[in-house]
């Protein structure tokens, strides 16, 4: 009777050990793993985001290859022990027995990464940017989401190539204050660039000061030179926010004030108290703002975030390659196409299909940097076979450069004439050279004396200085070298109303000065962008031209606004633009005959 007991409590006892046999392989598979990084993940059989109910990271696992069958099936107890204990002890033979459990291991392509660990595919496309990236170091972070945060923006540089003829990052972290953490030209390889951003120490002050950051980088002049900008690169600055700004209205107006500049903003909202609005204002357009749901989560738009960025980037190089050519008097644009590559590159890359405007053939040469020899396309039959070997710069043809000689003016001319020159720092000390060659080269057309033309300069930033009177230099070799000397200076701010208010207070067209009575009093005021303070700046000018002084406005990139300049020139016919720095010399010789004709009464 005591053996009918036993077994019947053992066959009542199997559900309830099968049970618990598959409970515990279950709680086996979720445990604790460690990724590539030494980070504990747990596994989740079916992991969801509330957000995206369709996305699911893994796939479904097959019952019978995921399940280990339990271990009191395929390992016997041994004969010299009861029973009894043999069916108490199988469970723990399940969790303590390595060697059976990986008899049937799990395949390894049912553990996909972390989502912390996941690899972006790197940017292959030919890009040359400079990206500043701008952190919300505030105090709602907390200092696990700001490594997350940091890691984040880490991840996204190793994604491109890093160098001074690629891309090039910055990074600024904002709060109650705004601090830099490194410029453009600091890093030049990946790994130090990585370790520095993932390093950043995480401050404790409070405030969500959005605005200062994007000002800094204006008014500063951050994507200028002198930090590591680069003319010829596109300029994108990624913004991460996890709230509301702290002055929402400051926040899109500085926005506003850099995207004007020509900057390409994106912005990163994480977590469910950021303001889309403001994300929206403060990005370029709405299709440039990215969001997760929290901060472990960034790893979920990552990939997506650094294919925009790199899409954006080629295409902004590109752009400026095209609009370069389209802007040169030698070369005319006629279309764009696909080429085989080029022998010395790797990736194959666009050509410009150009034509000389004292030509009829059609040229063809690859933009890149290696040398290539010119493709020729199909040519009339007329056309001679020397053709085949013309380069884009026949010797016939003069290119406006730098150098372009001015006319001078043959007009009997007498005018007194102040220079005002922008030295914000948006300039930087390559762009301030041109500037003040520019400058100079002006003077060298005129007759220069007391009975003649006399020259003045004034330069301007948050401060304005006053370089040298009209009745300084009376020789134009003396003038020329003075102007070309002139130090770039550091200061901040375009106070353009400071340099019309210094010449009206002061009474710089005075005898005192050098004016002369008879003279025609003429301001030439240079600037490549907004002043800090447009409603002053066109009452100066206003004042100005009430006391009959003729203002010439020149205008230098595409930040400048203008509504501003026509409103600081005396007519719209007194204003006049450059495309950049390096195309001043195009609008040389159109300002100096204006001048000319000024001055001379016409």
């Amino acid at each position: 009777m005591r053996v009918s007991y036993t077994v019947l409590l053992c066959l009542l006892a199997t559900p309830y050990l099968t049970f618990l046999c598959n409970g515990l392989q279950y709680t086996e598979y979720v445990e604790v793993e460690y990724n590539e990084n030494g980070e504990g993940v747990a596994y989740p059989e079916y992991p969801t985001y509330p957000e995206y109910p369709d996305y699911q990271e893994y796939p479904d696992y097959p019952e019978e290859t995921t399940r280990r069958p339990c271990a009191s099936s395929t390992a016997k107890p041994t004969t010299t022990k009861p029973a009894p204990t043999t069916t108490t002890a199988a469970p723990t033979t399940t969790t303590a027995a390595p060697t059976t459990t990986k008899t049937t291991p799990k395949p390894t392509t049912t553990n996909p990464p972390a989502p912390t660990t996941t690899t972006v595919k790197p940017c292959e496309k030919t890009a040359k940017s400079d990206i500043m990236e701008v952190l919300d170091a505030s105090n709602s972070i907390g200092e696990t989401n700001w490594g997350h945060q940091t890691k984040f923006a880490a991840d996204i540089t190793q994604a491109f190539k890093i160098g001074p003829n690629d891309i090039q990052f910055g990074c600024l972290i904002f709060n109650n204050e705004t601090t830099k953490i490194f410029d453009l030209k600091t890093y030049s390889d990946k790994t130090s660039l990585y370790n520095k951003i993932r390093s950043i120490a995480y401050p404790t002050n409070q405030g969500t000061f959005t605005y200062r950051a994007l000002r800094k980088i204006r008014e500063e002049g951050l994507f200028s030179p002198f930090y590591g900008g680069r003319p010829g690169a596109s300029k994108i600055v990624i913004v991460m926010t996890d709230g509301k700004s702290s002055d929402r209205a400051k926040t899109i107006s500085e926005a506003e004030l850099l995207k004007k500049s020509g900057v390409t903003i994106i912005a990163v909202g994480i977590g469910s108290a950021v303001d889309t609005t403001e994300l929206e204002a403060i990005a370029t357009d709405p299709n440039k703002v990215f969001s997760a749901e929290n901060f472990t989560l960034l790893d979920v738009i990552k990939k997506e975030l650094v294919n925009f960025t790199c899409e954006l980037a080629a295409k902004k190089f590109f752009d400026s390659m095209v609009q370069k050519l389209a802007r040169s008097e030698l070369l005319r644009i006629h279309g764009v196409a696909s080429a085989p590559p080029c022998t010395s590159l790797k990736a194959p890359m666009m050509i410009f299909v150009v034509s000389n405007l004292d030509a009829s053939s059609t040229l063809a040469k690859r933009a890149c940097a290696c040398q290539c020899k010119p493709k020729t396309t199909a040519a009339p039959s007329t056309t001679t076979p020397s053709r085949a070997t013309t380069t884009l710069t026949p010797a016939t043809t003069t290119r406006p450069t730098t150098t372009t000689t001015v006319q001078p003016c043959q007009k009997r001319a007498k005018s007194d004439i102040w220079f005002i020159l922008d030295a914000s720092s948006s300039i930087g000390s390559t762009n301030w050279a041109h500037q003040t060659k520019f400058a100079a080269d002006i003077t060298q057309a005129f007759t220069i004396g007391v009975l003649d033309i006399l020259f003045g300069c004034l330069i301007f930033n948050y401060d304005v200085t006053k370089i040298f009177d009209l009745n300084t230099y009376l020789d134009k070799t003396s003038l020329y070298n003075t102007i070309r000397g002139i130090q770039y200076p550091t200061g901040q701010g375009t106070f353009t109303y400071k340099g019309f208010k210094k010449i009206r207070e002061d009474g710089l067209f005075s005898a005192a000065y050098g004016g002369r009575a008879t003279a025609s009093k003429i301001v030439i005021v240079m600037t490549d962008g907004q002043s800090s303070d447009k409603a002053k700046t066109i009452e100066e000018a206003e004042l100005l031209k009430k006391d009959g002084v003729v203002i010439i406005a020149v205008g230098i990139g595409n930040a400048v606004d203008s509504s501003e300049l026509q409103g600081m020139a005396s007519d719209s016919s007194k204003v006049f633009t450059a495309e950049n720095y390096e195309l001043l010399d195009v609008i040389k010789n159109k300002l100096v005959n204006f001048t000319c004709d000024k001055a001379s009464g016409l």
